[in-house]
């Protein structure tokens, strides 16, 4: 036999490891290896280790080639430092080759972030799980023996499965159209394996409304009449229970105590499905006295995990379908990305291999794919490049300077390697390839510096910070200058004309939300005692002025005003204490309220504190301030977190003096904003929940004075706000034809037709800007306006100024995020990566710039050549996004508003 082995001929095909055992487990009668139980499960994982061994010592003998392709970039991966000495030295790397490894699973990562960034948002997330009581399995199984037992056959049906649901979505269309899809394989530790599915629509398929999102997912137990598919749902589809009723839950967070579920059940009762654009919607959920046992428990609709009818009935299996809008569906579809692990040894130490993943890894089956395929891009510098020369061949053809036409037709994405900042040129170069428009060469590229194409930072930028990072030394040094318009005013001594400026410095700071303690230039006032500073405060505000206006309001207020202003004013002149609630819709003269009481008020030698919870409504009353830099509250709140008012400070005596405190506002316009929260919750968060609602005088204005000319109008805002047009409760409301504007010739597209609409001057030249004083397109969604504003921006008249933005990403670890990904992001709140500002188009200021002089958040301007300084500022996505990494962006506080969001119109 030996011999005969010897004299096989050279040519013959070796078979590898992989195949041979992938024989070997082949599903044959006379196979009696497959009937060994438990002693099989061993088996294939023991012949999976050994394969993938054999795989780990191939790399271990090709360091020095995969080392090389490492540093000269050919690879999109980011190398983590070693912090322990005894580390330091040659390693031995697991390469980006090896499916499976954490460097693969970063490049699938940014493979699908590179199709996000190609066709937007994912629509929908889908996880699968296999079942081991599908028919295909339990079939297969003799009498008494277990799924567990024949993992080859559980890989392969599931296997089967998801091929068939990938029929379904990308040929079938159960769903609409697909642009783009990913799919990544995981196994549980138990072993059975799932699969995460993300599906990105066309454009003509997406889901946008909450309509949509019920016409392919429920969150509700069927109803009875529906057996087999009630029936899967209770088996399946609910979840836990958890909580109270099983605290040992593995989804509860505390174990020890009552926790909570980290994924949220119980859900809230919701009448019908709302939209949430930072993350999973709110679906239907109605409270219709369904109760079903499941686990020694009765369960509602709260606990249903959502899913689409059709395909569940299909599968028979958990199968989750849920609308996503956010990068958290990205981070689990394409796997963990930010793994440490880059070492052979530590990643053999920290495996875990479970028979289904051996049995998949052998039969050859894919863990990942997408599609369409993306193909990631190296970037080198000027004859940097990487030949790959091999035996025999003429290299003499090689460079032959023609372009080569695709043979084939598919769809590929092409994306650029990342290229973190610390590279130096390769990174500057990447910035070019970005932003250079029809470069066919490095000399075209290298024809304007970054600096001069605003893609950098300037040094000297960085230069202010570090000057700004020492305010003790620019007050030591400018002290003597900063002091000398109070020294030539007033004639004081040095000392006396340093405290005035000292103070007067920290009055711009409080206007910022700041103070001289926030810098550590606290002690700068500590020669002034506490009632000096005290008496200081109270006469500024018996100082401040009133304007004319103000005092002839007096005379001007309706019936309703008049009410409120009489009960208001004697509570001041009685000296008792008093709180009030002025409530009204838009344009019934709230605000002209407010100026009449501050005038009278402030006439009679009494303090007021005017205050707003926006700029640019404490723009709109004499001397005010919004409520977060008046009293000290955090802007992002915490439960750690508390206003910033000492006890014997002077603001704390200034609020002293008060006695009487006035609400005002109209509840119908804009609910507090509480992220990711149900309809039910947000309502919680309304003042009129409040234990101090109760306490508060209330009155009611119901006369429009902005919509006087036009009473049905105004009649039906009051009947809008007061839910008196919905039939029933949490129905839709249809709006009147008077007020709806339809293209009947469909000849525009919805977005140009109202464009047309609302500013049909916008084309033309010599456009007076004071069109969009009283015009404004608004709606729901910032990613809406967004498309409205680059539509009109792009017809408006004038030379378009572009102003780009510095991103950075703020986490080392995170730091393998595609430069290009990062700047198309624009959550709500923060300037876009590319600002575009022509002559006389309007945009609005994102911060409180100076809020004395009206440059607030909120406030509305028109570009002129007028001269205000705006500086960059360096924003950060509010701590409500569920981004799973943060980044600084470096821009102009500003963007566009022909089109904004209802939230921000409200002044």
């Amino acid at each position: 036999m030996t011999g005969a082995c010897n004299e096989l001929p050279s040519t013959a095909r070796k078979v590898s490891c992989r195949d041979y055992y992938c024989y070997k487990l082949q599903d044959r009668p006379t196979n009696m290896l497959l009937r060994a139980g438990m002693c099989l499960q061993q088996y294939i994982v023991d012949m999976y280790v050994k394969i993938e061994n054999t795989r780990l010592d191939f790399f271990r003998k090709s360091q020095d080639t995969i080392r090389a392709e490492l540093y000269q970039g050919l690879l999109g991966t980011v190398e983590a430092g070693e912090n322990c000495a005894a580390n330091v030295g040659r390693r031995v790397i697991l390469p980006l080759t090896y499916i499976g490894g954490p460097r693969d699973m970063v490049k699938q990562y940014l493979n699908a972030v590179a199709l996000v960034h190609r066709y937007g948002k994912p629509d929908l997330f889908m996880t699968m799980t296999c079942n081991v009581n599908w028919p295909e399995i339990k079939e297969k199984l003799a009498p008494g023996k277990e799924a567990q037992n024949r993992p080859y056959l559980v890989s392969r049906v599931f296997r089967a499965k998801l091929l068939v649901l990938k029929k379904q979505i990308m040929e079938e269309h159960v769903f609409g159209e697909v642009s783009a899809f990913v799919y990544v394989v995981e196994f549980q530790k138990q072993g059975l394996p799932h699969a995460h599915l993300l599906i990105i629509h066309k454009p003509a398929f997406k889901l946008k409304c909450p309509a949509d999102f019920d016409r392919f997912v429920s969150a509700e137990i069927p109803l009875p009449r529906n057996v087999r598919l009630r029936a899967s749902v209770l088996k399946h589809m609910m979840h836990g229970p958890c909580g109270h009723m099983n605290p040992q839950c593995t989804c509860v967070t505390k174990k020890d105590s009552v926790g909570h579920c980290k994924y949220g059940y119980p859900k809230t009762f919701s009448i019908n499905t709302s939209n949430n654009v930072d993350g999973y919607p709110v679906y239907q959920c109605r409270d219709d006295d369904t109760r079903v046992p499941v686990r020694r428990h009765m369960l509602d609709n709260r606990w249903v995990i959502p899913y689409n009818p059709y395909l569940f009935a299909l599968f028979d299996c958990y199968l989750n379908v849920e609308v996503c809008h956010d990068m958290i569906a990205l981070n689990v579809a394409a796997g963990t990305h930010n793994q440490a692990v880059e070492k052979i040894e530590q990643f053999q130490s920290g495996r875990w291999v479970a028979p289904c993943e051996a049995m998949w890894s052998i039969f050859g089956s894919d863990l990942f794919e997408m599609h369409p395929p993306v193909m990631a891009l190296p970037l080198h510098l000027p004859n940097m490049q990487t030949l790959h020369i091999r035996p025999h061949e003429n290299l003499w053809d090689v460079p032959s300077k023609l372009w080569a036409k695709r043979k084939n037709k598919l769809v590929v994405i092409g994306r650029l390697v990342f290229v973190a900042h610390s590279e130096g040129e390769r990174y500057f170069l990447q910035l070019f390839l970005l932003n250079v428009k029809g470069a066919k060469s490095f000399q075209d590229l290298l024809t304007e510096s970054a600096l001069k194409r605003r893609l950098l930072e300037e040094d000297n930028i960085y230069d202010l910070c570090l000057t700004e990072a020492y305010p003790r030394g620019l007050w030591d040094k400018y002290q003597d200058s900063l002091s000398a318009d109070f020294t030539h005013a007033r004639a004081r001594v040095s000392t006396t004309a340093q405290q005035m400026a000292t103070q007067a410095i920290e009055q711009y700071l409080e206007a910022m939300g700041k103070s001289l303690k926030y810098f550590g230039l606290d002690n700068l006032t500590k020669c002034q005692s506490d009632a000096i500073r005290r008496t200081k405060d109270i006469v500024d505000a018996l100082d401040a002025p009133v304007r004319e206006s103000c005092i002839a309001a007096r005379d001007l207020l309706n019936t309703g005003d008049q009410e409120a202003f009489d009960a208001i004013m004697k509570s001041i002149r009685d000296g008792k204490p008093g709180s009030f609630f002025v409530d009204g819709p838009d344009g019934t003269s709230k605000t002209f309220l407010y100026n009449a009481l501050y005038a009278n008020v402030h006439l009679m030698g009494k303090i007021v504190l005017p205050t707003a919870t926006s700029g640019i409504a404490a723009s709109n009353i004499p001397s005010g301030r919004t409520a977060h830099s008046r009293f000290k509250i955090p802007i992002d709140l915490d439960s750690s977190l508390s206003g910033d008012v000492p006890k014997q400070g002077s603001l704390a005596a200034l609020i002293q003096e008060r006695k009487t405190v006035v609400f005002g506002g109209d509840f119908p316009q804009v609910l507090p904003v509480v992220p990711h929260k149900s309809q039910k919750e947000v309502v919680a968060a309304s003042l009129v929940v409040s234990a101090i609602w109760h306490k508060l005088t209330r009155f009611r204005l119901t006369e429009n004075i902005r919509a006087r000319e036009d009473p049905p109008f105004s009649a039906f805002l009051f009947a809008l706000g007061d839910g008196k047009l919905q039939k029933k409760e949490h129905e839709y409301i249809a709006l009147p034809p008077q007020i709806l504007q339809v293209d009947q010739e469909n000849s525009l597209p919805p977005v140009q037709a109202m464009v047309e609409l609302t500013f049909p001057e916008a084309e033309m030249n010599g456009l007076d800007p004071n069109i969009f004083t009283d015009r404004a397109i608004l709606t729901p969604m910032n990613d809406d306006v967004d498309a409205i504003n680059g539509v009109l921006i792009a017809t408006f008249p004038g030379v378009p100024v572009t102003y780009k933005s510095f991103d950075v990403m703020l986490d080392d670890n995170t730091n393998v995020y595609p430069t290009d990904f990062v700047n198309k992001l624009c959550p709500g709140g923060m300037s876009p990566h590319q600002l575009v500002l022509k002559l006389n188009c309007r945009f609005i200021l994102l911060r409180n710039i100076l809020p004395s002089f009206g440059l607030c958040n909120g406030t509305q301007l028109i570009c002129k050549r007028e001269h205000v300084f705006i500086p960059r500022v360096k924003l950060r996505p509010p701590a409500s996004t569920n981004y799973p990494f943060q980044f600084q962006r470096t821009q102009f506080s500003l963007k566009l508003s022909f089109a904004m969001p209802i939230n921000k119109s409200q002044g």
